[in-house]
């Protein structure tokens, strides 16, 4: 009978709608029906009935620690779940890792009820299990057992945040669960963070959070315990049957739980950090990929759908919507659309992505500029509304069919909003919706930033009125472990070789690099807090001098090494460089590749192959020159097509530790004869400081030897 009047009722709504829309024509007497059902047919309706929501009690307990209790005749098992507001949203930038390391770590160490007994062993003797998974700010302990057994489970879960620290060796053994997590999905935790990153979260590099991992101990432990794990902070949601286990099992909860202490209630955190809206990645190829993302709007923890309906007029599976409409007026008829959902545990993301011929990257940019920009002020005729209604409506019903996922929503939803009823909240929002809603849905929500992998030719060069994030942040240059190449002596000899010549060849072969007698290049430099600098290198080879003249606001410095000293000049000012700096100036003589090649090829160094290394969908063998200084240059060379890509080095600074500095090389073009990088971005620890823009002075580039 329920789902015989939700039937009226949405045929009445319909006709209502109909009735409306003919009474505000001014022609209503020559207007037929038929066109307007054809235009607005009626969605098929659910074979079953709508889910109905099980009852919920809330309470607080003395010590703050929020309860909600969920019952209903359709669960089997009883879970008790545990939400404390500790997850990897919490530790940021400044620790990061620490938030799954902590957790992990109080399961690890949590004791069973028996004397002498483990977590694990007692979960085993119960039947029953605690899943372990973060949402933002918020780390969840959910533990399922059979009904009689609640109250145990309880008990268990309350020692879990309620033991003394965890101890060196259980720390240890967490560490090596959270490591072997990321080892195993090192390559998709890595495009997580750097999506991330495009929206505004200052995310660790994969790598360097291992590394941070790597290091913390039961002091790092202890203190994010013992300042995140409190109940003034936490939620204990208890969803059973209607009638197991019994008022007088429920009535101890709040018992059990009471000894534990509140804490101080902790503050929101700030994003301080600014962001671009538009990356470049280079990538080899005639196409290029653009990549829209932006916060996913499926329903969210509150349980509202008003952003997944405001989607539905966005793009609706990628034939309708008003990004199809753009995009087939802009002659991209034969793009489709490609909707991705990821939940990196921080935030729940949605990236579209599109692949067209390279030279037509500006042109769909502005195309889904125009779709967002549409969103938020275009006039959606009835028909449409009415067709992304039930898409949403539909959409929703299949997050909540499983009992068991609904009373989860139901959580979350009274977690982070406190809703009565998520499914007349539901059906309000819809019923509610009007232009301005959706515009100001489309304003807050649908702000995208945009991702482009393509060849340097297709970089964006202007990105100043794309729309910006309300939070955003540099890039920042996702780190790759080089990993060693197994085989036999003679096997990894002839990798190395066959590299390297593969390196020469393709830079313009070795004769020609043996033949190189001078190397000079221009450098227009522009860093970050930086006014714009003039470098100008002259390398003479194999080891004559090398002289670089930096031109900065009119005036010139100008650094030469020389036999037994290097020197630098400014005005009438003469300064003998250091030790160090003399090392470091050496290193940075040798980041253009053809000047490092050409040393190479001369016999001047060696290159010695040290692994291989994943990045940004390349593979790259990685090079090391060990100079007498013990400075060290490493170089990337794509093991497709031989061009160096990467070179990793070291930057000196005074009473200070030096810095790893990286430069990424593109746009490789001929030069008399050679094959040269005109670009270069540029990175310090990981953090981008800005690029070079690469020339080449004479006619043919080069000097050869006679």
């Amino acid at each position: 009978m329920t789902g015989c009047n939700r039937k009226l009722r949405h045929l009445a709504s319909l006709l209502a709608v109909v009735s409306a829309a003919l009474a505000a024509c001014e022609t209503a007497p020559k207007l037929q029906p038929a066109p307007i059902a054809e235009e607005a047919p009626v969605q098929p309706q659910l074979a079953r009935e709508r889910p109905r929501w099980p009852a919920a009690v809330t309470s607080v307990g003395d010590n703050g620690l929020n309860y909600l209790l969920i019952q209903g005749n359709p669960f089997e098992l009883a879970r008790v779940t545990l939400w404390v507001r500790a997850g990897i949203g919490r530790d940021r930038d400044s620790k990061p890792g620490l938030a799954e390391l902590s957790a992990r770590s109080l399961l690890v160490a949590a004791r069973g009820l028996e004397p002498g007994s483990t977590l694990a062993e007692e979960l085993h003797r119960l039947g029953a299990r605690i899943d372990l998974r973060f949402e933002g700010e918020w780390v969840c302990f959910e533990a399922s057992c059979q009904p009689q057994d609640t109250e145990k489970l309880a008990r268990l879960l309350f020692g879990l945040v309620n033991q003394d620290a965890p101890s060196q060796d259980e720390i240890d053994l967490a560490r090596a669960q959270v490591l072997s997590r990321y080892t195993t999905n090192f390559a998709e935790l890595r495009r997580e963070r750097a999506i991330e990153r495009l929206l505004g979260e200052p995310g660790p590099n994969v790598a360097l959070e291992q590394e941070a991992i790597k290091s913390y101990g039961s002091t790092e432990v202890r203190l994010f315990v013992g300042i995140h794990y409190r109940p003034n902070e936490s939620y204990v949601v208890l969803q059973t049957p209607a009638a197991l286990p019994g008022p007088e099992v429920l009535a101890k909860i709040p018992t059990i739980f009471a000894p534990w202490l509140k804490g101080q209630k902790l503050g929101d955190l700030a994003l301080p950090e600014e962001v671009r809206p538009l990356g470049f990645v280079e990538r080899d190829g005639k196409t290029t990929e653009v990549t829209a993302v932006l916060l996913s709007p499926t329903p969210a923890p509150l349980g509202s759908i008003a952003a997944q309906f405001v989607w539905q007029l966005f793009d609706r599976d990628g034939v309708a919507g008003l990004l199809r409409k753009r995009l087939d007026e802009r002659g991209f008829r034969e793009v489709m659309p490609i909707t991705e959902d990821l939940d990196t545990g921080r935030h729940r993301i949605r990236t579209v992505r599109l692949e067209v011929d390279s030279e037509r990257t500006t042109q769909l940019l502005d195309t889904l500029r125009a779709a967002f920009a549409d969103l938020g002020v275009s006039d959606h005729g009835i028909a449409e509304f009415n067709r992304a209604k039930q898409r949403a409506w539909f959409l929703w019903d299949e997050v909540v069919v499983d009992s068991e996922e609904r009373a989860r929503a139901f959580a979350r939803a009274k977690i982070y909003a406190n809703v009565t009823d998520v499914d007349k909240r539901i059906q309000d929002e819809l019923e509610s919706m009007r232009d301005r809603t959706i515009s100001r849905i489309a304003t807050e929500r649908f702000v995208p930033v945009f991702l482009v992998r393509g060849p340097l030719s297709a970089r964006p060069r202007d990105a100043a009125d794309l729309p910006v994030p309300k939070v955003t942040i540099a890039t920042v240059l996702e780190e790759s472990r080089i990993r060693p190449i197994l085989g036999e002596r003679a096997e990894l000899q002839a990798i190395a070789k066959a590299g390297l010549e593969r390196a020469a060849a393709v830079l313009g072969g070795r004769r020609s690099l043996q033949e190189l007698s001078t190397m000079q290049w221009n450098a227009t430099c522009e860093y970050q807090a930086s006014i714009p600098i003039e470098e100008q290198w002259t390398i003479a080879l194999p080891a004559g001098p090398r002289t670089r003249t930096r031109k900065i606001l009119g005036s010139t410095v100008v650094t030469e090494r020389k036999p037994g000293e290097t020197v630098e000049t400014f005005n009438r000012n003469r300064r003998v460089l250091s030790n160090a700096e003399r090392a470091y100036f050496e290193l940075e003589s040798l980041t253009n590749p053809g000047a490092l090649f050409a040393l190479w090829a001369q016999k001047a160094h060696t290159l010695e192959l040290e692994g291989r290394l994943e990045e940004s969908g390349r593979s790259l063998l990685v090079y090391v020159l060990q100079l007498p200084t013990t400075k060290e240059l490493r170089i990337g060379v794509d093991e497709e097509n031989g061009l160096p890509r990467r070179m990793d080095t070291w930057a000196w600074r005074p009473n200070s530790v030096p810095q790893r500095v990286t430069w990424i090389l593109g746009d490789y073009r001929g030069v008399g004869g050679l094959r040269l990088p005109h670009y270069a971005e540029k990175y310090v620890e990981g953090q981008i400081r800005g690029h070079q823009t690469i020339t080449y002075p004479h006619a043919d580039g080069v000097e050869r030897s006679k």
